[in-house]
């Protein structure tokens, strides 16, 4: 019951951010060696929850994805935890490592820092291998976005 209402809750989250509204949005173009070399397209972005994630790693390894979490901002990259009990505990076990976008200033990476604690999407392609005490890292990342403004 908890991993549905967490996925109708990450489901409500990014549709708000993606229908135009106004929110604390990151955004990076990437040049991916996987690109279709007849239709230049990227992979199709898959919303995945962060519980699947979590559970079944190898099943998203290479995947163009975009999940949602609890933010944590270290000096070298982001932290998504599944919930906010797995970060106020910093439990690793359900944590997925982002990668800074490459396109950010040193101001904005500042800025992006108030987000720790709060609910955010990432999307870029998911590394299972790259582990580091977490299921993963989510490389070439092309977004980042926070909660609505109110």
């Amino acid at each position: 019951m908890k991993k549905l209402i967490y996925s109708c809750l990450f489901l409500i989250a990014t549709a708000s951010i993606e229908c135009g509204a106004q929110s604390s949005d990151w955004t990076c173009s990437i040049d991916r060696a996987d690109r279709n070399s007849e239709t230049e397209n990227l992979k199709t972005l898959r919303h995945v929850s962060i519980f699947s994630l979590v559970t079944k790693p190898q099943s998203y390894n290479g995947e163009r994805i975009i999940v949602g979490g609890i933010f944590h901002l270290y000096m070298d990259r982001i932290a998504i935890f599944a919930s906010r009990e797995h970060y106020e505990a910093n439990d690793y076990s359900s944590l997925v490592w982002a990668d800074l976008p490459k396109c950010l200033t040193s101001l904005e990476l500042e800025d992006m820092s108030r987000l720790n604690g709060r609910f955010v999407s990432v999307s870029g392609y998911f590394d299972s291998n790259q582990r580091e005490f977490a299921v993963g890292t989510i490389v070439d990342v092309e977004r980042v976005a926070g909660p609505t403004k109110q």
